[in-house]
């Protein structure tokens, strides 16, 4: 049946070649399919979008000029920017659930990038640059986060700590980074954007954010990989675990384990002081002992 008049051919075209990615991915569809979906003829098709790369890297520049201006929208309606990763987070959440949002194509076409031809690869690889642009901001409000409520007394306590280490590194390498930004330094973020910025080879805490997060790269993880954080974290807000939640929902090689409760990487646990118990260490060797012994099997 014919789609829509209200719209273009090329739109029925396009709109058609996503829903087809989704369900069936780059190679699970043809010309022919669309044909008859849209209801023309595939010369028809050829006209508008001479090759199956042409008709996918429209669409998936298309699809990025819509992420891009739905995150500008989002911005203008929500001004609190915790909130608004609550809101994307819950977008991608009732997607996932019921799929009463369109799919991620990129997201999908991301897990099969070693096949997809060049020019395809390239407008995927630029949307998750914009993408990781716009949740860069996610690591800065997760560093400023640590100076608001009662994670400030971690913050004074790790910003100290830092502090002294840092200047007695400065003693062995004088000139290593400016000892009067660091005086200046009252929080975490400004520890990064005058020690650990410069020391390592960024601008500043927000291009050592930016370039380090790993959420722009999760996406792209092809191994089996733990991802184990506390929600107590001082560090982060519950917002970041939420992002990270819909990134791995989309990649079955990724697998959250978010505790209640281990603080910033410490997860140190037992009944008496003198005897620790390691969760983080044990959990690892777990997941890792887990893995090699479906390997095993597989290979038998």
């Amino acid at each position: 049946m014919r789609m829509s008049n209200l719209s273009t051919t090329s739109d029925d075209i396009l709109a058609c070649a996503r829903s087809l990615i989704v369900a069936g991915g780059y190679n699970g569809f043809s010309y022919a399919d669309i044909a008859d979906v849209v209801g023309i003829r595939k010369a028809s098709i050829h006209h508008h979008f001479p090759s199956k790369v042409d008709l996918v890297r429209t669409l998936v520049a298309r699809y990025r000029e819509e992420a891009e201006a739905g995150m500008a929208n989002l911005e203008r309606q929500v001004s609190d920017s915790l909130e608004q990763l609550r809101f994307y987070a819950k977008y991608w959440e009732a997607c996932i659930a019921d799929a009463s949002a369109p799919f991620c194509v990129c997201a999908l076409l991301a897990g099969q990038l070693p096949v997809l031809p060049e020019e395809v690869g390239l407008e995927v690889r630029a949307h998750f640059r914009s993408l990781s642009a716009w949740l860069t901001s996610v690591l800065e409000r997760g560093a400023r986060h640590i100076s608001t409520g009662f994670s400030r007394i971690y913050d004074r306590h790790f910003l100290r700590t830092l502090r002294r280490k840092a200047l007695a590194k400065l003693e062995h390498y004088p000139g290593l980074f400016d000892s009067s930004a660091l005086e200046r330094a009252e929080s975490i973020y400004g520890f990064d954007d005058a020690v650990t910025a410069p020391v390592h080879g960024f601008d500043d805490a927000h291009d050592y954010y930016s370039r380090s997060s790993s959420l722009g790269f999760l996406g792209r993880v092809r191994r089996p990989t733990l991802l184990l954080s506390a929600v107590d974290d001082p560090f982060l807000p519950s917002e970041v675990l939420d992002e990270v939640r819909a990134i791995a929902t989309g990649n079955d090689c990724l697998e959250i384990e978010f505790v209640e409760h281990g603080g910033h990487v410490g997860f140190v646990g037992g009944r008496w002081p003198w005897r620790p118990f390691y969760f983080a260490e044990w959990r690892v060797c777990e997941f890792l002992a887990a893995k090699l012994e479906k390997s095993t099997s597989v290979l038998k």
